[in-house]
């Protein structure tokens, strides 16, 4: 990484100025103020992102913008960028050669990228990196060694790195515990997929056996369905059947109930009407005393009313007296109180002398309290200053023997003082050989570290070389299975093309369970209409009654309107048979002697004989005809007798029409049959389309064993190939690491031979430190010689350090003393003084107690004048109350007279009362009569009603009984009790039989998905416990590499780290006795970053002990000695490193720059000319100007 050149505009002095660079070093001289540190600032703003302010000072003043733009060639590409920054715009970066913007502009995207090209690890602090290590700020190279050792740990731990290898342990740590979780993990699912697995056979098992019993059930299952429907048309149709003739049933009973209830009620209705009546007749009879008590009830309120009144005048007289008497009591008790005071005066005039010698007696007695509490005082202030003289008097005695015990210390001191000297320089040696020793416990750690990266390195080689030979043998596998992929290749093909058909066979089933279902569907539409044509039938017949039905509604009500005529006709044939009767008995009798007659006639004619015996025959013949005739005439009257019945012909009549009515609606109902007919011919034209569609999708389903046993064999074929495809892309992508691996194992040759080199190297540092040991313990038996004496300084030192502290004090305490003293001394003079003037203590005392006493026997006069004057003050007062009283007395006398007389006028009033209370208890009966009766008798007209109203409803009723009785009479002959329960019994039977079946399909169905799902999981199981075997060997060994590389991390942190110091400690020595051309001067930096520098054989000074120049020589020693052992960048920056240094050591510290050949660029920024005579690329910087090179930002403005 090299930086090209510098532009910048407006940025702090520099307005417009250009600046390149050279490899090697670049001197930037100037004077001061010229903006030497600007360019330094500029770079570091820029590549670094540090800015030690706020970015606005960076402006120019007058200016509204800084622009610094910095070309480098990148560590990464090795490609030449402009990167550009502005305080108001921000980042850009240009690309010169491709004459393009990048895009990168947020502030993170930016610094990513810069850490890419400048070659740094990412994460890494730009900022702090630049400030710490490869740009220290001008005046701070000494800073961070001045801090305190915790802090300078903070500094340089970052620097050096010193935590990281422990962080990465400790990170590490948590990916090994979760690496060990997961391989514990995946052994426990193998377990728990193992135990899984051992349902596998048990449930293929019972998977056929539920597929039998379901085929069993589902058989059974149809049966009792068919059953079913058959039975349910027919209970239907009884159900109907018995629900009309229950409903009739129900609707007679609560008719005939309604009848008894109709009747309870007109009896009561008849009751309640003759109560009616006779309480209006006994109301007519008390009528007139109960006007007479109601008069006399107005009366008597009228009189009430006056009495009231009376009433309200007594109390208010009797008020008006008791005020007129309270009035009169205060009158007495206002006289008592003016005479009190009179007393009251003469009282006050007797207590004047008193009160003068109470008022003198106070006066003197508070003039002794204010002395005495003075007195008081001055006593107790004498008594605080004595307590504070004896406070300071113990505290100089304790100060005097401190100071004693401070000299004696001070003398023990200088006894031991040449051992104690002798002690501290055996402790400096014993430490400078304990830095040795630990130089030879870091080489040695460091040796054995390198030792162990040697192991560690040899086990890597060697399982390098067994991966390339391992991956020899990956290359002859994959030419051995390249020729099994075009076998798989035309097996997937063939499997892909029956998995496409067995798809379509998927779509013909789902299409024949659903023509099934509209199968289904159409089979109970079509018994739906065959039973709805079966119900229209049946009522077909009954229609068929219609017109013999009217034909005889016709011929009743024709003769019904003939009833009068049929009638005459009944009485003429009536009046016929029995004249006929009469004349056919008259014939016979007469015919009976015409016989008789010709009998004796018959001896006298023989002749005749013949027409004799024909006579009789002839004669019984007419009179049997004329017998046959009035039998058919009485025939016909026996006939007419029903059809002259006026009743019976209409209840004929009402009953035809009551069938009529209910057989018409029937008429609409049997005029849908040719349309159910028609529909149930349409639904089996459309049941046996849908029969055909579903025969040939069987048909065409037949096929579809045959793929399945054919993608079976392909996916047989397919497993035994084992996927070859799929292990030459495993084979490939373990094929790709080769080359790192090759590389690898090159770098850990290299890495083995260049470790056996670094132990040699430490084996050889660690020979001159064998007797170290030996000179560490001669020096601490010397040192135990004088342990005691330098333990006894060590702890008389404090005292004797205390020594002219506790002179001063004891000094302060005495002085302090004597002023106590001296106060005390004034403040008794003082108290002496009063006493003198004013009496003592106990002479005030007792002057105090006398007045007191003597007030105690006046009984303090004052106040009792003054309860006398606050009395009198109230005599005025009493007076005003007492008129006021006399005034109010004689209003109430006023008052009083009006009420006398009224009450006089009402006097006859309780007289009058008494006579008019003894004539209504003697109406009173009548009255209560009267009211009693009066609800009832109003209740006669309502009565009347209820009653015509209820025998109107027990007609109505009895005519509703008739009907019902004959609409129910023709249903009952029709319903058949047996075959109705049969059928019942049956449907329970069939239902019970169906649940059942349903039960056990229900059963079944889950059972068999649960199993087949089951086996479905299973499957996948025996799927994931292969691909989990697979990882559970691949997380084992991460897990075996986790657990190494944190091993290795955490030994080998400490050891490079001292590696690291052992390093720096070397070079900055070395680079320090240069700077100061002093050979016998040695600089360590120490384990906490102290520096320490020895000259000679003295001792260690520390870093804050060291002169300007040494320590700005130190500072720069050890940071050059850091750049080259840690050289993070082949870049380093130096801002005013001569500063405190005199010539000489200056051009030390120019040519030891000059000799860092590691570093692509070198800044030092200078103001006078020692890096001038060390380098040709000189950059001088003007006051107000850039330098002479000056060009503007090429890509401003992009």
């Amino acid at each position: 990484m090299r930086i090209l050149s510098l532009a910048l505009q407006n940025f702090k002095s520099h307005e417009d100025a250009f600046f390149e660079f050279e490899p090697g070093i670049n001197a930037i001289c100037g004077e001061n103020g010229a903006g030497k540190t600007s360019i330094l600032e500029a770079i570091a703003w820029v590549l670094f992102d540090y800015c030690p302010y706020n970015q606005e000072e960076l402006i120019r003043t007058g200016a509204s913008d800084a622009v610094a733009t910095v070309q480098f060639i990148s560590q990464w590409d090795q490609r030449t960028y402009d990167v550009r920054r502005s305080v108001r715009q921000g980042y850009r970066l240009f690309d010169p050669q491709l004459k393009q913007r990048l895009d990168y502009e947020r502030k993170a995207d930016v610094l990513a990228w810069l850490r890419q090209h400048l070659g740094v690890p990412a994460g890494t602090d730009l900022a702090r990196l630049f400030a710490t290590t490869i740009g220290v700020p001008q005046g701070t190279f000494t800073a961070d060694f001045l801090k305190t050792s915790r802090e300078r740990k903070e500094v340089f731990d970052r620097i050096l790195k010193v935590e990281e290898y422990q962080q990465v342990a400790k990170d590490l740590l948590a990916v090994e515990k979760y690496s060990e979780a997961q391989v514990l993990a995946v052994k426990h699912q193998i377990e728990l997929l193992h135990q899984q697995m051992q349902d596998w056979d048990p449930l293929q098992v019972e998977q056929q056996r539920i597929e039998q019993e379901l085929s069993h059930w589902q058989e059974r299952l149809s049966h009792h369905t068919h059953t079913l429907a058959e039975v349910k048309l027919e209970l239907e149709r009884l159900e109907k059947l018995l629900e009309q003739i229950q409903t009739l049933d129900r609707q007679i009973a609560q008719l005939e109930q309604e009848g008894s209830l109709l009747a309870v009620a007109l009896e009561q209705a008849e009751k309640l009407w003759a109560e009616a009546q006779r309480a209006q007749a006994q109301q007519q009879h008390h009528q007139e005393g109960s006007q007479r008590f109601l008069a006399i009830e107005d009366r008597l309120r009228e009189l009430e009313k006056q009495r009231q009144q009376r009433l309200e005048w007594l109390k208010r007289r009797e008020a008006l007296l008791s005020q007129k008497q309270n009035l009169e009591n205060q009158l007495a008790r206002l006289q008592e109180k003016l005479s009190q005071q009179q007393r009251c005066k003469q009282e006050l005039e007797e207590l004047a002398p008193q009160i003068q010698a109470q008022e003198e007696l106070e006066r003197r007695q508070s003039h002794w309290a204010q002395q005495l509490d003075t007195l008081l005082q001055l006593h107790r202030e004498w008594e605080q200053l004595q307590g504070e003289w004896s406070a300071h008097a113990g505290r100089c005695q304790l100060l005097q023997s401190r100071v004693q015990e401070a000299e004696q210390a001070q003398a023990i001191c200088q006894q031991h003082e040449s051992a104690y000297r002798r002690y501290l320089e055996l402790e400096a040696w014993v430490a400078e050989q304990e830095a040795l020793r630990r130089t030879r416990q870091t080489l040695t750690a460091q040796r054995e570290t390198l030792r162990q990266q040697l192991h560690q390195l040899q086990l890597r080689e060697s399982e390098y070389r067994q991966q390339l030979q391992l991956f020899q043998k990956i290359e002859e596998e994959k030419l051995h299975l390249q020729t099994l992929c075009e076998k798989q290749t035309v097996l997937e093909q063939r499997y892909s093309q029956i998995g496409q058909k067995l798809a379509s066979f998927q779509a013909l089933r789902l299409e024949l369970r659903q023509r099934e279902t509209e199968q289904e569907q159409g089979r109970a539409q079509l018994e739906q209409l065959r039973l709805q044509l079966r119900q229209r039938q049946a009522d077909r017949e009954h229609v068929a009654k219609i017109p013999l039905l009217e034909a005889q509604q016709e011929r009743l009500q024709t003769q019904l309107s003939r009833l009068a005529a049929a009638r005459q006709f009944q009485r003429e044939l009536q009046a016929l048979f029995e004249q006929g009767s009469h004349q056919l008995a008259q014939h016979n009798r007469s015919i009976q002697t015409l016989v008789e007659e010709l009998a004796a006639c018959q001896q006298s004619y023989p002749q005749l004989q013949p027409l004799w015996q024909r006579i009789p025959q002839v004669l019984a013949q007419s009179s049997a005809l004329s017998q046959q005739l009035l039998q058919s005439i009485q025939q016909i009257l026996q006939d007419l007798s029903p059809q002259t019945c006026e009743p019976q012909l209409r209840q004929q009549l009402a009953d035809i029409q009551e069938q009529l009515k209910t057989l018409q609606p029937l008429l609409g109902l049997t005029a849908q049959i040719p349309e159910l007919e028609a529909q149930i011919q349409q639904l089996l034209q459309w049941q046996n389309e849908r029969q055909s569609k579903i025969e040939d999708l069987q048909w065409s389903l037949e096929a579809e064993p045959d793929f399945l046993r054919q993608q079976q064999e392909i996916g047989q074929a397919l497993q035994a190939l084992g996927d070859p495809r799929g292990q030459i892309q495993r084979l490939e992508k373990e094929l790709n690491n080769k080359p790192r691996v090759e590389q690898e194992y090159q770098q850990v040759v290299a890495s083995i031979q260049q470790l056996q080199q670094q132990i040699q190297a430490l084996e050889q540092q660690l020979q001159p430190l064998a007797d170290l040991d030996e000179r560490i313990a001669a020096l601490r038996e010397e040192q135990s010689c004088h342990r005691n004496s330098y333990e006894t300084v060590i702890r008389m030192q404090p005292l004797v350090q205390s020594l002219p502290q506790r002179k001063d004090e004891l000094q302060t305490a005495q002085l302090a003393l004597e002023q106590i003293q001296q106060a005390k001394q004034e403040k008794q003079a003082q108290i002496d003084r009063w006493e003198k003037i004013e009496g003592s203590k106990d002479y005030l005392q007792a002057q105090i107690v006398k007045a007191a006493e003597t007030l105690k026997s006046l009984g303090d006069p004052r106040s009792r004048a003054e309860w006398l004057k606050a009395e009198l003050k109230l005599e005025r007062q009493y007076l005003q109350t007492q008129a006021g009283c006399l005034q109010q007395i004689q209003d109430l006398e006023a008052a009083l007279r009006p009420l006398e007389e009224a009450l006089l006028q009402t006097e006859h009033l309780d007289r009058e009362l008494g006579s008019l209370q003894e004539q209504r208890e003697h109406y009173r009966a009548d009255h209560e009569q009267y009211l009693g009766l009066e609800p009832i008798a109003k209740l006669l007209p309502q009565r009347e009603r209820k009653l015509s109203e209820l025998k109107a409803q027990q007609q109505a009723l009895q005519t509703q009984l008739s009907q019902l009785r004959a609409q129910r009479d023709p249903l009952a002959s029709l319903y058949q009790p047996q075959e109705h329960q049969r059928l019942r019994s049956l449907l329970q039977a069939t239902e019970i039989q169906k649940a059942e079946a349903q039960a056990r399909l229900e059963s079944l169905a889950p059972q068999l998905q649960k199993i087949q799902e089951r086996l479905q999981q299973l499957e996948r199981v025996r799927e994931t416990l292969k691909q989990v075997e697979t990882q559970r060997i691949e997380k084992e060994r991460l897990h075996r590499f986790i657990k190494f590389s944190r091993d290795t991390y955490k030994k080998a942190g400490p050891q490079i780290t001292q590696y690291y110091l052992q390093q720096i400690n070397n070079i900055a020595d070395h680079l320090f006795r240069e700077i100061l051309n002093r050979p016998n001067v040695a600089l360590t930096w120490e384990a906490d970053y102290e520096i320490r520098v020895q000259e000679g054989g003295g001792p260690k000074r520390r870093f804050a002990s060291l002169s300007g120049g040494e320590q700005m020589s130190a500072a720069l020693a050890v940071r050059l000695a850091l750049l080259k052992v840690l050289g993070q960048l082949d870049i380093a920056f130096f801002d005013e490193p001569t500063t405190n240094m005199d010539a000489q050591r200056r051009q030390r510290l120019a040519e030891s720059i000059t000799n860092l050949r590691s570093f692509e660029q070198l800044f030092v920024i200078s103001h006078d000319d020692t890096f001038e005579q060390v380098t040709e690329n000189i950059i001088r910087v003007e006051r107000h100007a850039g330098s002479g090179q000056m060009r503007r930002d090429p890509t401003y403005g992009i």
